[in-house]
């Protein structure tokens, strides 16, 4: 899987979570249950402190996000920005 981060288009800080099948290119940041999470160098710093937490079922499974510390997160739960 490959993780990144997406500015907002309106300008209010926002960055949003992009998660994609495939390596894309980056640092391997996670593995769990034979999944590896890649991410763009340069986003690393700001990818510390979200926790992703991989989950297995009969449907497939998915992700649970939460937002870093010192971030708020947004409403539809696929962002944050930083509160400071």
């Amino acid at each position: 899987m490959h993780i990144d981060l997406l500015d907002d288009s309106c300008g209010e800080g926002w960055l949003h979570i992009r998660l994609r099948p495939g390596e894309h290119n980056g640092l391997a940041i996670a593995r769990t249950d034979g999944v590896t999470l890649y991410a763009p160098s340069h986003q690393v710093e700001l990818l510390k402190g979200l926790h992703l937490n991989y989950y297995a079922d009969l449907s497939g499974g998915g992700f649970l996000i939460s937002c870093p510390k010192g971030a708020e997160a947004c409403s539809c739960g696929a962002g944050f920005r930083s509160e400071d």
